[in-house]
């Protein structure tokens, strides 16, 4: 399928938001901790991913293990290589939490990416790469769209994704479970990746918003999101972040086709990247903290923070170009030889 530039775009918007985030919550710039924001990010991602979903196989006959499969290879490879960094790190350089997080235990669910409350922050279902929980959310998500494939009537199978995920949402607010498998399989986030169906389904039939409005409602999204995450509780994070994020991601495919005559390399490419971003970000952001110190002292937080931000994306794009896209290039051949010896 044809690259969506605008979603590529928003990508990167949606991993550089996160990424200043972390980058003003490290101890090294808590002097400008007030002015961090950007949690929105993963919002966004979710949307986005919920739409990139349904337009890859709204026409296409793929099957839910090969959408599984191809799932699998994009997400678990390259987490796995961040994971390993982050704890080897971790054993190098023993950082706050003592490594009281890295257990046998913890270990295996955050490799296999279980739901499971994190040891020290014991409010959260958090893996030991922390960034990795929103892959909790991700893969529960292809687990409920690929079975919803075996439908082949599109509209049945949209309300029936629809369907799984406002049940899901509902019953996590009226029980609110305190198991962490049910805690992450019945959150309202999981309405996000559902606005981002109805946007794919909606970008599919061809019904975008003018360009002026398209351009404002972008422009009004990203100040919302800002404000509301100052202002969200978690028990409302959809309607807080979610909703405008939606808008954001809307008016965003409404551009498209202006976006798509004149694409930026550098922007798509942090898009591509993004992934990696997403995931390494906390590494390199470890090592300039472990380093900053030996070279300026800590009263230039504000220079940490450029820095930081920074290695993360000069990494990422280096790990996406050398590691990422190359790996998965190779398990997605060799898959493809195991299938069709098989089916020999």
């Amino acid at each position: 399928m044809k690259q969506i530039i605008s979603i590529q775009y928003l990508r990167a918007v949606a991993a550089l938001a996160v990424v200043y985030h972390h980058a003003f919550e490290n101890h090294l710039a808590s002097d400008l901790r007030p002015y961090a924001f950007g949690i929105w990010g993963v919002d966004i991602f979710f949307v986005i991913s919920g739409f990139i979903m349904w337009v890859t196989t709204a026409n296409s006959s793929t099957t839910a293990p090969l959408f599984w499969r191809k799932r699998a290879i994009r997400i678990y490879p390259i987490y796995w290589v961040a994971l390993s960094i982050w704890i080897i790190c971790r054993f190098i350089a023993p950082d706050r939490l003592a490594n009281v997080d890295v257990t046998a235990k913890t270990t295996i669910l955050s490799y296999f990416i279980i739901p499971h409350y994190h040891s020290v922050f014991t409010k959260h279902v958090w893996p030991i790469l922390i960034p990795g929980w929103t892959l909790q959310y991700e893969l529960f998500f292809y687990l409920i769209f690929g079975l919803a494939l075996s439908i082949v009537s599109r509209p049945l199978r949209a309300a029936a994704i629809l369907a799984c995920l406002a049940f899901l949402a509902v019953v996590g607010c009226i029980v609110e479970p305190a198991n962490a498998l049910l805690t992450i399989y019945t959150d309202p986030l999981l309405l996000e990746f559902g606005g981002g169906v109805i946007l794919g389904i909606i970008y599919l039939r061809g019904r975008c918003l003018p360009r002026w409005l398209a351009l404002a409602t972008v422009v009004f999204a990203i100040p919302v999101l800002v404000i509301n995450e100052y202002l969200f509780s978690e028990s409302r994070r959809f309607l807080f972040l979610g909703v405008p994020a939606l808008l954001a991601a809307f008016g965003a495919a409404s551009l498209e086709p202006a976006l798509a005559r004149r694409p930026n390399a550098p922007m798509i490419l942090l898009g591509d990247a993004s992934y990696a971003l997403y995931l390494f970000h906390p590494i390199a952001m470890g090592l300039v903290a472990a380093i900053w110190p030996r070279l300026v002292d800590n009263s230039h937080p504000a220079s940490f923070v450029c820095v930081a931000i920074g290695a993360s994306i000069l990494s990422s794009i280096f790990v996406h170009v050398n590691v990422e896209r190359p790996l998965t290039r190779w398990l997605s051949e060799a898959s493809v030889k195991v299938s069709s010896q098989i089916s020999a």
